[in-house]
């Protein structure tokens, strides 16, 4: 069991060092347009998964609704925290 143990930590160390998350570089333009443009993709979320049942003909999620909200609650958060942090 022990022997396990030790190859399963080194696996997961050896994966960890491997995997690399590209991180975006913006110059300030792009992030401006960049906060922006956020808030849309939420009104479009919301529009989508709340307004959008209203036009088919199939029953009323609360759960799709619920996803619209929170996406467009965290779009604008998203938007309102990286102006904040461009306005430094």
């Amino acid at each position: 069991m022990a022997a396990r143990r030790i190859k399963a930590t080194s696996l997961h160390s050896q994966l960890n060092m491997r995997v690399r998350i590209p991180v975006l570089r913006l110059n300030r333009r792009q992030r401006e347009v960049f906060v922006e443009k956020l808030p849309d993709t939420g009104n479009l979320a919301l529009g989508g998964l709340v307004f959008g049942q209203f036009v088919t003909t199939g029953e009323f999620s609360a759960w799709l609704a619920a996803l619209g909200v929170v996406a467009w609650g965290l779009s604008m958060g998203s938007a309102a925290a990286l102006a904040k942090k461009e306005k430094r």
